[in-house]
Formats: C-alpha cells, sequence, structure tokens
C-alpha cells in the first residue's frame, strides 16, 4: 500500500505531455491564411503548456476551415520550463507562398539570439505539417537589423538568405540561393561579398520589410 501511495505521489508532482496539444495551453501567437491549399482561411497559432515539460510545451497548431487540426512539436534549442514561461518564442511571423504551390508557408521563429531572430518554416503536405529543411544553416534563415545584419526573401524565382556584419570598414555579405525540392530548400549557389557601404543593393535586407515579403 505504501509504495501505491509513493508511485501516485510522484505521478502528481511529474508534469506530463498534454494529451490534446491542438486544444490544451495558451495561444501565443496567431495568423490567418489559407496554409492548406484548400482556398479557405486557416488559422496557424502557437500554443503553449506552461505545465508541461519544455520538450513538449510547444506546438504550432493550424486549425483549417475544414477538418481535423494540424499540429506539430516545437522543440527549440536550450529552452527550460523557466524559458518556455518567459522566452516569447516560438512565435507565428509571416504567412508566404514560398514554394510556389497553393497554400502559404508558415515562417516561425524559432529561436531569437542577442540582435537575431532564427526563422524556421513549416509547410503543408498530405495533411500534416511538415519541418522544412535548410542545409548549411542548421534549418533556419538568421533575420537582423542591426551590426549583423540577416534577412530572407524570394528574388528571380529562387530563396536568397542573406547576412553580414561589419568588419573594420568594409561591409562583409554572404548571400546562399535555395530551390525548394519538396520539403527542402536546395542551395544552388552563394556569393561573398566585401564592399565599402550596403546601400539597396540586397533587398532581402531592407529595414522594416518582413521576411519573405516579396514571395
Amino acid at each position: 500500500m505504501g509504495g501505491a501511495l509513493l508511485i501516485a505521489a510522484v505521478l502528481w508532482v511529474v508534469p506530463t505531455c498534454p494529451a490534446h496539444p491542438a486544444r490544451q495551453g495558451h495561444v501565443s501567437s496567431g495568423l490567418v491564411g489559407d496554409v492548406d491549399g484548400d482556398g479557405r482561411p486557416d488559422r496557424v497559432v502557437v500554443r503553449v503548456v506552461y505545465s508541461a515539460p519544455p520538450h513538449c510545451a510547444l506546438h504550432l497548431v493550424v486549425v483549417p476551415g475544414r477538418g481535423r487540426p494540424l499540429v506539430a512539436p516545437l522543440r527549440p534549442p536550450a529552452l527550460d520550463r523557466d524559458g518556455v514561461r518567459t522566452a516569447g518564442w516560438p512565435r507565428v511571423v509571416w504567412l508566404a507562398t514560398i514554394d510556389g504551390r497553393p497554400g502559404a508557408e508558415i515562417a516561425f521563429t524559432d529561436h531569437l539570439g542577442a540582435s537575431t531572430a532564427f526563422l524556421g518554416v513549416f509547410t503543408v503536405r498530405r495533411h500534416a505539417l511538415v519541418r522544412m529543411r535548410v542545409p548549411r544553416q542548421d534549418d533556419v534563415f538568421p533575420i537582423s537589423p542591426g551590426t549583423y545584419f540577416g534577412g530572407a526573401d524570394c528574388v528571380g524565382g529562387l530563396v536568397v538568405s542573406t547576412t553580414g556584419e561589419l568588419e573594420r570598414s568594409r561591409v562583409i555579405v554572404d548571400r546562399r540561393f535555395f530551390r525548394v525540392v519538396g520539403t527542402a530548400f536546395r542551395l544552388v549557389r552563394a556569393r561573398h561579398y566585401r564592399l565599402r557601404a550596403l546601400g539597396h543593393r540586397f533587398p532581402e535586407l531592407a529595414y522594416g520589410e518582413p521576411a519573405f515579403s516579396r514571395c
């Protein structure tokens, strides 16, 4: 009897993963748009269950215009329980048609650095949410308007991810161009620049423009 009571007490205090993540928890961010390609508006949100363990506290949820909700776990790096409560991310930040197929892709803040947001992208395939892969960039696009620059957008039918930083009297810029193949961004070419000034040469670095706004 004593052992059973002890096990019951332990189960009582150990946090558990949400059984119904599409309905449980607090909605931390959300947008409305057609992401499954059926022409109906869908609600896209991040749900957080503060009482759950960090590895299962966060979920991306799509509530479609018709049918069952789509759910995908979000596991940002190095986020403990206190971080889940206070970080303010992951967040849904933009819906954009990146791959040219019906239905927008979902850009979300995977995690934040000191001055940089790292965006991940989800897409809907066969009634499921799929994280799109970004080779050589840990599956994220760095976005920053500060001393360390970062931006992502569509240019000439490709997706471009650009980073830059000040180095003495020069601006060092790296651009990577990707083609969407299935659910991955395939690198097709890269360019490196050493410039005296950034100017307006790279539209994906335009201040105040959201990522993927030209897609």
